[in-house]
Order: C-alpha cells, then structure tokens, then sequence
C-alpha cells in the first residue's frame, strides 16, 4: 500500500488517508476510482456505482431469502464478517457522517 501513495501525489481534498482507505479497502483499482482531477474525491461517480451494485446485490440475495429468515441470517453472519469496509464506509460518506 505505501508504494502506491509513493506513486500517487495527490491532493487528499482534506481526507485522511485512513480513511480513504478504510473506503477502497485498500484495494488500488479502487483508489484510482477516486482520484479527479488529481485529488481524492469519496464522493467520484466510480464509487457510488460500486456501492449502488454492492447494494442491488444484497437486494437481490435478501428477495431470494424471503421467506426463509435461517437462509438470510446465515448469508449476512457469513459474509458480514468477511465483507471489506468499503460498503459500510461508502453508506458512512453518503450519510454525511464522514469528511467530504
């Protein structure tokens, strides 16, 4: 992660860098997603469609579990623990509750 800040000088637009990390999950093709312009941008189109698919998804896999609460607890228990910050961060930033 160091060497691809070292590659990237770029304006944090006021953003910690753990916290744009905690964001992307640390996962470079998402940090390029949110720099514009030459500056960090949580709020860039890139992420927000992320999030949107991430989202539909969990939509998508909750209507197939309707009617079956054990099969919707099971999914989320799995996959809540292994999931990266990056949906939970991006919902955090759409909430106003992190700096943009």
């Amino acid at each position: 992660m160091d060497q691809w800040w070292k590659r990237h000088k770029i304006d944090m637009g006021g953003y910690k860098r753990s916290d744009v990390e905690d964001v992307t999950g640390r996962i470079p093709l998402l940090l390029e997603k949110c720099i514009v312009g030459g500056k960090i941008d949580l709020t860039a189109n890139g992420l927000r469609d992320i999030y949107n698919n991430a989202a539909d998804f969990v939509q998508e896999i909750k209507d197939k579990t309707n009617g079956h609460p054990l099969k919707w607890q099971w999914y989320v228990l799995i996959y809540s623990t292994l999931r990266t910050l990056l949906t939970f961060q991006v919902s955090r930033l759409r909430d106003g509750l992190l700096p943009s």
